[in-house]
């Protein structure tokens, strides 16, 4: 693991227990290595979630969206990583994200199936849900 990579890692997990972060969803991942999570994940959709320790939203969205019973149960299929923005910024750039709280949907590939970026309601984040798995189960051909 590189040194960058153990940062985030640490930086993440310091994050993590200092917010609590959802801990209803379960986060297989605190880093995001695109090697690591594609042998993980296999087919399955993985939901990357960009958060800041120092964000207000980020505190807000974890407690009123992503804790909400219908986003947990439609989590669990998922593969679910949360990475801190700063420490991944040049991730957050490439995928579109460009502030937290932010939510990028992927294949196994790493390809970006769909994102959204900015608070959002619980109805928000279960449509991009639907929509993600819906251009999952279809890709372009």
């Amino acid at each position: 693991m590189s040194i960058h990579r153990g940062l985030a890692l640490l930086t993440g997990i310091v994050a993590l227990l200092a917010t609590g972060c959802s801990q209803g969803i379960h986060w297989r991942r605190f880093a995001y290595d695109a090697d690591e999570v594609a042998a993980d994940a296999r087919d399955q959709l993985i939901f990357v979630y960009l958060r800041h320790w120092a964000v207000p939203a980020c505190t807000r969205f974890e407690e009123e969206v992503l804790k909400s019973p219908a986003v947990l149960e439609q989590t669990k299929s998922m593969y679910c990583v949360v990475i801190n923005i700063s420490a991944d910024r040049h991730l957050a750039d490439g995928w579109g994200i460009a502030e937290p709280p932010g939510v990028v949907f992927l294949n196994a590939k790493g390809d970006v199936v769909s994102a959204v970026t900015g608070s959002k309601t619980v109805q928000e984040l279960l449509d991009a849900i639907a929509d993600a798995r819906q251009r999952h189960a279809n890709p372009p051909a």
